[in-house]
C-alpha cells in the first residue's frame, strides 16, 4: 500500500523534504503530491486502507464517499480515490469559492466512478448538506436497503486520513536529526497553518514523545481558529463574518472541525485546553506565509 501511494505520484524523491529557509527556520514542503495540496500526502493512502478494509471485510456493500470542499481537499480526494474499485465519490464545492487551478483540477478529473457538483453557495452551505445527508439514519437506512449504498467520509473526521499526517510531522523531525541541524531527543517547534483542526491534531499525535515541544497554529484575517477567551470559557461562536483572502482554505465561518459534534476538533480542544498544565495560547500578530505572502494573521501557541 506504502508503495503505491507514494512510489510515483510525487515530483520530490523525498515526499515531503524539509528545505532550510532562514537561521533556525525550515520548512516541510507537503505540495509535491499530484495536485499540489499538502492533502495529498494522506489522500493517496487513504484510498489504499480503505480497498483493503472492503476487501476483507467481505461484505457486498458499496460505498458513496461524501466530500465537501473548498478546494484543496476536493481535488485530493478525486485524485487519490480515481482508480478505487469499491467507491463511488461525490464531491460539492462552492461555485465562487474554488480558485481557478482547483476548480479545473476538479472538472477534469478522469475516474468513472468521479462526480462533482458546483453549489451556488458557501463552503459552510456546502458542508451542512454533507453533515445533514450523514445524520439522515432514515435516508441512509433507505440507501441501503435500497440500493446497498453505505456512506462514508474523507476528509479529516476519517482516522485513514489522519494518521499519514502524522507520519510527516514526525518524519520531518527524523530529517532535521539526519541533516544534523538537531540530535535526538532535542527539541523543536512547529507551526501549523490552518482552515480546520485536521493537520495540527495530527502534529499533537507526532508531539506525544516530546520531541516537538510547542505548536503553533496560525490562521489569516478571518480568525478561523477563534478568539483565545471564546476557547477559554469552551465557547464556539460561528457567526463571524468572513473576508477572502489569498487561501480560501481559511474563508469559513463555520469551521467543520471546531463544532462541538465533531470528533477530532473535540479531541485535539480537549488536549488543548484541558489535559496540560502548560497550555499557553497567546493572541498576538503574526504572518501566514501559507499563501505566499505575509499576512497579518493570528497564532495560538500549544505548549
Amino acid at each position: 500500500m506504502i508503495d503505491q501511494a507514494y512510489s510515483n505520484n510525487f515530483q520530490n524523491q523525498n515526499i515531503a523534504p524539509v528545505v532550510h529557509l532562514n537561521k533556525n527556520e525550515f520548512i516541510l514542503e507537503l505540495f509535491h503530491g499530484p495536485t499540489a495540496s499538502f492533502k495529498d500526502l494522506a489522500l493517496q493512502l487513504t484510498p489504499q486502507f480503505f480497498d483493503r478494509a472492503v476487501l476483507e471485510g467481505k461484505g457486498s456493500s458499496r460505498y458513496l464517499i461524501l466530500v465537501a470542499t473548498s478546494g484543496d481537499t476536493g481535488s485530493a480526494v478525486l485524485e487519490g480515490f480515481k482508480t478505487c474499485k469499491n467507491a463511488v465519490v461525490l464531491v460539492l464545492y462552492p461555485k465562487e469559492g474554488v480558485s481557478a487551478i482547483q476548480k479545473a483540477q476538479m472538472t477534469s478529473s478522469a475516474g468513472s466512478n468521479l462526480r462533482v457538483v458546483a453549489v451556488e453557495n458557501d463552503f459552510d452551505f456546502c458542508q451542512t448538506a454533507i453533515k445533514t445527508v450523514f445524520s439522515d439514519s432514515e435516508f441512509n437506512k433507505r440507501l441501503y436497503e435500497s440500493h446497498g449504498v453505505r456512506l462514508s467520509a474523507a476528509n479529516s473526521i476519517n482516522w485513514g486520513r489522519l494518521l499519514p499526517q502524522v507520519v510527516y510531522h514526525a518524519s520531518a523531525y527524523l530529517d532535521l536529526v539526519q541533516s544534523g541541524v538537531i540530535s535526538v531527543g532535542e527539541q523543536a517547534d512547529i507551526c501549523v497553518p490552518t482552515g480546520n483542526f485536521g493537520n495540527i491534531l495530527a502534529a499533537y499525535y507526532a508531539k506525544v514523545n516530546d520531541n516537538l515541544t510547542k505548536l503553533y497554529n496560525s490562521d489569516n484575517f478571518n480568525h478561523v481558529g477563534d478568539d483565545e477567551d471564546e476557547c477559554q470559557a469552551d465557547v464556539y461562536d460561528d457567526d463571524n463574518d468572513n473576508d477572502n483572502g489569498n487561501d480560501n482554505d481559511k474563508d469559513k465561518d463555520n469551521k467543520s472541525n471546531n463544532e462541538k459534534d465533531n470528533l477530532f476538533s473535540n479531541v485535539f480542544l480537549y488536549y488543548w485546553i484541558r489535559c496540560e498544565g502548560n497550555n499557553v495560547m497567546n493572541d498576538c500578530r503574526g504572518y501566514d506565509c501559507w499563501d505566499g505572502v505575509a499576512l497579518p494573521c493570528k497564532q495560538w501557541r500549544y505548549e
